[in-house]
């Protein structure tokens, strides 16, 4: 099986028949299951229309007017649509489709009901549920109805006796993915069979998903699966320099879009919200609203809430008296997907977990380079399923993803740099690679400076593999990295974490301390940590 570039056009026919194939199979039996639910609140809110809330467990709030909008229609038939919701006051609840009046049903007030509706056929068309939702009051007593008319939606039902079909849209947005996977795949150099393979387990994973889950499945595609054929183009761009053969290169390419989809995925699954995911959206959209006043800069580099953050995470665990840094490095590039207009309540995860992704290729060249291709092949599918890794994107941890993939793109290029760094061009990349690494997370400044603090001690007395030009570049490419990521942040905060300690101590410690051994955790993070016992292991 030989790379696309052995063979002239003729022979990417058999892999472009073989992806027209897939993807009329996959239009064709990518159907629906008869019944179909959806859990408003669990979801991203790609198929809602209005101002809708944030979830409250499994539902949102409706603002009207607004509505749904599902890439679904009865095949033949009638079409049952149940709504199960609740509004502050008795009312009756009016729906229509695309405009046109279905009916309306009765909801008691501040009380879960069901709501059914029957949308004859001549109401559907092959544009899908294009529902929106009225709300009329029908007091009992005169005042009841003085409250604001807003509609809370749970889990909204669909089914037709004939069997639901998705739009048209929808089938094409599916039938696109195996050829995707076929295109992806010669493109990687992979033979004419494999990229058949490849595109044909693409498509038996869209046919299973929409037979079982489709509307998520739909939310996902256009937003994971075009991350993930963007982080694999982008692999396959840069890994042509590598001295690598088709089927590593292959390979690799094919580690990164499936470790893209797989654990991008996560941010498509029922409940993957978290409080840690409304802290971070709030403080990338706040940046729009930052003041370019020194005062104002340094208070968003901090721990402090911005003004629409729901919840102080950082200030729960580090006060509010003493301004300690908290890189705003992760949240200028959230604020500018939201400026590319990308929500970021599924794209901050997703980003995260491309740059993750990115690292395996850059890990497989250091290591391959270092020791040798079996070395790198070990070392690259246990990174892409180290739990170490993907903890913080589990939990929404957004700026520890962000800067744990700088942090190890960064150490990985040291590790290959090493014995280059006799000369001043070297240095001087290596410590702003090193820099914008330590800018990337807070905690970062802590790990490289007692990893510096170690390479320091290995270059006075041991690195006896290096040059004593590539010892002392290593030195400078250190101090040029503390520098210049002090400069440009983290200085700007010693004053006053100098004088601000006796506080931050003398703050009430509202999460209970466990200490083991020398091992303090679970108190003001970085600072009660070090006072705990860390600093021990630098004797």
């Amino acid at each position: 099986m030989g790379a696309s570039s052995r063979h002239g056009p003729a022979s990417e026919w058999p892999a472009i028949a073989a992806a027209l194939v897939l993807s009329a199979l996959t239009a064709v039996l990518a159907r629906p299951p008869r019944d179909v639910s959806f859990a408003v609140g669990e979801y991203h809110a790609g198929f809602l229309r209005g101002d809708w809330s944030r979830p409250v467990g499994t539902g949102r709030t409706l603002s009207l007017p607004g509505g749904l909008s599902l890439p679904l229609t009865a095949r033949r038939g009638p079409l049952r649509l149940d709504l199960h919701g609740q509004a502050p006051m008795r009312a009756a609840l009016a729906v229509f489709v695309a405009g046109r009046p279905v009916g309306q049903a009765l909801l008691p007030p501040h009380r879960w009901g069901e709501a059914s509706f029957e949308i004859p056929p001549e109401l559907l068309g092959q544009g899908g549920l294009d529902l929106s939702f009225a709300l009329r009051p029908v007091a009992l007593t005169r005042g009841a109805s003085e409250e604001e008319p807003a509609l809370a939606v749970d889990i909204v039902h669909v089914s037709a006796a004939g069997g639901l079909a998705l739009t048209l849209p929808a089938v094409l947005l599916l039938a696109a993915v195996p050829a995707a996977f076929v295109l992806l795949a010669r493109l990687a150099g992979a033979g004419t069979a494999w990229a058949i393979v490849s595109g044909a387990l693409g498509g038996l994973a869209v046919v299973v998903l929409a037979r079982r889950t489709p509307l998520p499945l739909l939310l996902a595609v256009p937003r994971l699966g075009t991350a993930a054929l963007l982080a694999g183009l982008l692999a396959l761009a840069v890994l042509p320099r590598a001295p690598m053969t088709s089927r590593e290169r292959a390979g690799l390419a094919a580690l990164v879009v499936l470790g893209v989809l797989a654990h991008g995925s996560l941010a498509f699954l029922p409940s993957a919200g978290s409080q840690n995911l409304e802290i971070y959206v709030h403080r990338a959209l706040d940046l729009g609203t930052v003041s370019w006043d020194y005062a104002s800069l340094l208070r968003y580099g901090s721990q402090l809430p911005t003004p629409t953050q729901p919840y102080g995470a950082a200030t729960y665990a580090l006060g509010e008296r003493t301004l300690v840094p908290y890189s705003p490095l992760p949240s200028v590039f959230y604020y500018l997907l939201h400026r590319a207009g990308l929500d970021l309540y599924w794209s901050m995860s997703v980003l995260n977990v491309v740059l993750a992704m990115l690292v395996a290729p850059w890990l497989w060249l250091v290591a391959a380079r270092l020791w040798d291709t079996r070395t790198a092949w070990l070392a690259t599918p246990l990174y892409a399923l180290d739990l170490a890794v993907w903890h913080h994107v589990g939990r929404v941890h957004a700026p520890a993803a962000f800067g744990g993939a700088m942090a190890t793109s960064a150490l990985l290029y040291l590790a290959l740099r090493v014995r280059e760094l006799d000369s001043r061009k070297q240095v001087v990349l290596a410590g702003l690679v090193l820099a914008v690494a330590v800018l990337g997370y807070s905690s970062s400044a802590v790990l490289f400076g007692l990893t510096g603090l170690v390479l320091l001690a290995l270059a006075t007395f041991d690195a006896r593999a290096l040059t004593p030009a590539a010892r002392r570049g290593l030195v400078a490419a250190l101090i040029v990295a503390g520098a210049l990521s002090g400069i440009l942040y983290y200085f700007h905060y010693a004053p006053g974490l100098l004088t601000g300690v006796p506080s931050l101590e003398a703050e009430p410690d509202l999460v209970g301390v466990k200490t083991f051994f020398i091992f303090h955790n679970e108190s003001r993070q970085n600072l009660r940590v070090w006072l705990g016992g860390y600093w021990i292991l630098l004797l």
